[in-house]
């Protein structure tokens, strides 16, 4: 049996703010002047793309259910002899005031790395939430810092004045110190379970900017996330910006029944915190597990998504618990040795889950089969949102190529210097001329990052024609300024 877990891009973190290709350019410019190629240094390192998690939690348009509480959404299609699966969830959407009576205890991360505004967008966004919490909800608020400290005992908000008195002491919140991530989550966890009660959803939100400094390993963390669970208290995290444990935050939100968000600005925030809390909040169902059986002929490949386990022909993913209006995606891409079979169903899917009431139901198996017209473009991809999501592999694949050729020149120059178009390893003077091995194989991958950005730019650039929008437009600006930082470096590199 062989397990498979990848972790890459968040939803919003292909944006430029988040990768930092604001300014990237200029960044790698400045940097492109050290000899050692030090601006190869803000290039992104491939365990920081985060692709997966971006697959799961993007927002790909899919209908919300007609009547029970979630919506499936199986699309297929195939280029060349590769068919792509893509399995949508969506979960249903309820008014907020209807929704059940909530116990909820704020876990706050107030350490300095909730600097650089980002407790401020806290702040602002308690505002939004305040706007919603009815009087029959009991809030309570957890800081951690230089120190865990109980901000705002378990409360029902009831008046205005009570309202004020919240946003007067979540103002009154500085960042500094260090991060005590699991002792803060545990206040949070005794202060739910002191007002618990079986007809509310009582559930942890702990937000965290930056990494855990307890020293506590993280199966002392999924240990906690498994016994609350078990007591009926559940946990979603939200990861503020790229210096956060977003590992750690996605781990515990799954271990603990929960939602994970990734926040990358202060309008994501204000929406977690206002129109879309019910998605932090608000089981639709429970406990998803989904099992994909393959057909004679067809042959697993990889897969974006969700945990997931290969047996023979059979892939089973762990999809845990969708909220309330929440969407979930898994991509997988499997290879047909018999392209004639591909009219025939290539394959099913079973879905089994726990709903709200406690009881499991078990739905499918569902066939998927490709459309005529798929058949008949097998050069291309002809879904409009398989496609968005292939360009989105496309690139995540195309920076871990890049961060792991930009480690390698790194590595390459490690020892060496270059002077006047002579190599010297470092303590024991000239070891070759111009033309040498390591001068010509740190051209030859400067090279290659170029024709990757370039070749990844031209076909992202073509889905959005395809699509007749602007998907990309973000993405291909990173990928501009990528282009840009690498000429920089490249021209200094050959000229020093």
């Amino acid at each position: 049996m062989k397990y498979g877990r990848v972790f890459l891009i968040i939803a919003g973190l292909l944006l430029p703010s988040i990768l930092g290709a604001s300014g990237i350019s200029q960044t790698f410019s400045s940097e492109s002047q050290d000899s050692s190629g030090g601006g190869l240094d803000y290039v992104l390192a491939p365990q920081e793309v985060w692709l997966s998690e971006y697959i799961a939690q993007a927002d790909y348009n899919y209908p919300l259910p007609q009547s029970g509480p979630f919506n499936i959404i199986p699309l297929t299609d195939i280029r060349n002899s590769t068919a792509y699966f893509m399995i949508g969830l969506k979960g249903k959407k309820e008014n907020f005031q209807a929704l059940p009576s909530m116990n909820l205890s704020f876990v706050i991360d107030t350490s300095v790395y909730m600097e650089n505004d980002k407790l401020e967008w806290v702040k602002e966004s308690f505002r939004a939430y305040m706007d919603q919490v009815r009087e029959r909800d009991i809030v309570s608020v957890v800081a951690f810092g230089g120190q865990v400290e109980l901000v705002v005992p378990p409360t029902l908000i009831q008046t205005q004045d009570d309202r004020d008195q919240f946003i007067a002491l979540i103002d009154g919140l500085e960042p500094g110190g260090g991060a005590d991530l699991y002792q803060g989550m545990l206040v949070g966890y005794a202060e739910v379970e002191a007002n618990y009660q079986g007809d509310y959803l009582n559930r942890v939100i702990l937000l965290s900017g930056g990494m855990d400094n307890s020293g506590c390993p993280e199966t002392e963390f999924l240990k906690a996330n498994d016994f609350y669970t078990k007591q009926g208290i559940d946990i979603s995290t939200v990861a503020v910006g790229m210096d956060s444990d977003v590992i750690l935050m996605a781990d515990i939100a799954a271990a603990g029944g929960g939602a994970f968000r990734f926040i990358p600005d202060f309008e994501t925030m204000a929406q977690a915190f206002g129109s879309e809390l019910d998605r932090l909040v608000v089981p639709a169902v429970w406990q998803i597990d989904l099992e994909l059986s393959l057909a004679p002929g067809v042959r697993f490949r990889e897969t974006w998504g969700y945990p997931y386990w290969v047996t023979d022909s059979r892939i089973r993913f762990r999809l845990g618990t969708l909220h309330n209006g929440e969407s979930k995606t898994l991509i997988s891409l499997v290879d047909l040795e018999n392209i004639a079979s591909s009219r025939d169903a290539l394959g099913a899917f079973s879905l089994i889950y726990t709903d709200t009431q406690g009881k499991t139901w078990r739905a499918g198996p569902f066939p998927l089969t490709l459309s005529p017209a798929a058949l008949r473009n097998r050069r291309s991809l002809t879904d409009l949102r398989i496609q968005e999501a292939e360009g989105v592999i496309t690139l995540g694949k195309s920076l871990m190529d890049i961060g792991n050729r930009a480690a390698a020149i790194s590595q390459a120059r490690t020892g060496y210097g270059t002077r006047r178009n002579v190599v010297y390893n470092e303590g024991y003077g000239p070891v070759s001329s111009s033309g040498s091995a390591a001068q010509t194989g740190i051209a030859a991958e400067f090279e290659n990052c170029l024709e990757i950005i370039r070749t990844t730019w031209d076909y992202l650039a073509n889905i959005n024609n395809n699509i007749e929008g602007i998907e990309y437009a973000k993405e291909l600006q990173l990928l501009e300024d990528y282009e840009y930082a690498f000429n920089q470096i490249y021209g200094d590199y050959l000229s020093y």
